[in-house]
């Protein structure tokens, strides 16, 4: 009898979650599986790596001169601002930073050097 198949193959709630417990779907138990199991990788990641590569960021390029510093024309003095080891802080946590300069290398290297240690 079509109605009475239909009540046979009927499964109680309780019955049909104890059934996914034990085994009876295997693709959400193998799902569940491989997300532990690439949790568990992730964890030992530290969050800096997982950040730069899971995490689309957006670039946020930094003019050394008169952001960052201040210097003098064509002078190997200058000065950090206030507040931007702060800011640079900051910032990295939310974007990849760059740093552009009209500068030679030689007179930006330890410019550099200073504001990302």
């Amino acid at each position: 009898c079509p109605v009475l198949c239909a009540m046979e193959t009927t499964t109680h709630p309780d019955e049909e979650e104890e059934r996914r417990d034990q085994g009876g779907s295997h693709k959400m138990n193998k799902k569940a599986k491989l997300r532990e199991a690439a949790e568990l990788k992730l964890s030992n990641v530290p969050n800096r790596i997982l950040n730069m590569y899971l995490v689309p960021r957006k670039l946020l390029v930094f003019d050394i001169n008169k952001v960052l510093l201040h210097r003098q024309a064509k002078s190997s003095f200058f000065k950090i601002r206030p507040h931007a080891y702060a800011f640079i802080a900051g910032m990295s946590q939310r974007y990849t930073l760059a740093v552009w300069t009209s500068m030679t290398k030689k007179s930006a290297k330890p410019i550099l050097a200073d504001l990302f240690p």
